[in-house]
């Protein structure tokens, strides 16, 4: 994420939104939203009548000389609220120009600066995020070798194009010494201040879109504690199709979660234009289909995006949550400062 830098203006104006939140939590450490639990931060809430054993130097004399008895000042305690950002790495985010999946990136790096800045917490998830190992400088750039799985001791080599499957098993340490490992982080929890956001910059600039894993899967395996708010940025185009998601937003709701759905679609998956015989690549399949686009074609589409869409919509309804749809191509201060404010996602 260096290489989007967002300017001074910019952070300036990040500064003075904060996450619109239903919430009055009781968990968490103190932080910068007021909880109804009862405290002593410096937000004066009521009073009450002594009891034995409370600070006296919360006594208010004044209201003692008055009334003749004694009353302790209570004050509103601050508590942390707990945001979990859920990224999908999924191959077809890697689609548009630009990507959707630098767009959901910028959109994760700007609301964990208003998360941070309201001294709340923020967790990100990288759904399907898997380390990747890439040969050295001046070595064949026609391979790369990536781990089987997240615990074995192997790894399967495969060209970098990701056209052809074939590649040979070698182990590790035959490879260790030639080739260069790109960690991906695929949990980011940023330290609190400055500091904390620089390197939550650095982690996030090292996501790459690849992945084929089902993001509902991995979404339902989530551990979660306490309540809190958990926003997906995906672009929710699911082959197996909503009833995955209904499982997901279900258990999310169970979590006692205020749920966001972030949709990040390209211009040319919301308003494709060309006509003409073209082959499309499902990229996480790797399906070749040959069509000839027609105006009449594309309208069909069309519709069956909105539909597709208004199944979205009913499922955000039914379980009380929210969603916006953006596009890849929007500047990030259009996004945050328009399209998420329109839907109260900040105010």
């Amino acid at each position: 994420m260096e290489e989007m830098i967002f300017d001074e203006a910019f952070m300036q104006q990040l500064d003075r939104l904060q996450m619109a939140i239903a919430l009055r939590l009781h968990e968490g450490m103190q932080g910068g939203r007021r909880s109804s639990a009862k405290g002593a931060s410096l937000e004066f809430s009521d009073f009450r009548e002594y009891e034995p054993g409370d600070d006296f130097r919360r006594i208010d004399w004044t209201a003692y000389g008055r009334l003749d008895k004694l009353f302790v000042k209570v004050f509103m305690e601050e508590k942390e609220a707990i945001f979990n950002l859920f990224i999908d790495t999924s191959k077809s985010m890697s689609f548009g120009v630009p990507t959707k999946g630098k767009t959901s990136l910028q959109i994760a790096a700007a609301l964990s600066y208003i998360i941070m800045a309201r001294q709340d917490r923020v967790n990100i998830r990288l759904l399907g995020a898997e380390s990747r190992t890439f040969p050295m400088d001046g070595e064949d750039k026609k391979s790369r070798t990536v781990p089987e799985n997240g615990v074995g001791q192997e790894s399967r080599t495969v060209p970098v194009d990701g056209e052809s499957q074939e590649g040979k098993t070698v182990p590790i340490d035959e490879t260790s010494q030639k080739e260069r490992t790109v960690s991906m982080e695929t949990k980011i929890t940023p330290r609190a201040g400055k500091g904390g956001f620089h390197q939550l910059l650095s982690s996030l600039s090292k996501t790459y879109f690849s992945s084929s894993k089902g993001i509902c899967e991995e979404l339902l395996r989530e551990p979660i504690h306490g309540k809190g708010v958990s926003i997906i940025l995906s672009d929710f185009l699911l082959e197996e199709g909503v009833e995955s998601l209904e499982k997901v937003l279900s258990y999310l709701r169970y979590k006692k979660q205020h749920i966001i759905l972030v949709q990040i679609l390209c211009k040319e998956e919301q308003e494709p234009e060309d006509v003409g015989d073209f082959e499309f690549i499902d990229s996480e399949s790797g399906k070749r289909v040959r069509l000839n686009l027609t105006p009449k074609m594309i309208e069909a589409y069309k519709k069956r995006l909105q539909d597709y869409r208004n199944q979205l919509e009913a499922l955000v309804l039914k379980y009380n949550a929210k969603m916006v749809t953006v596009s890849a191509e929007s500047d990030i201060e259009t996004i945050i400062l328009k399209d998420f404010y329109e839907k109260q996602i900040v105010f």
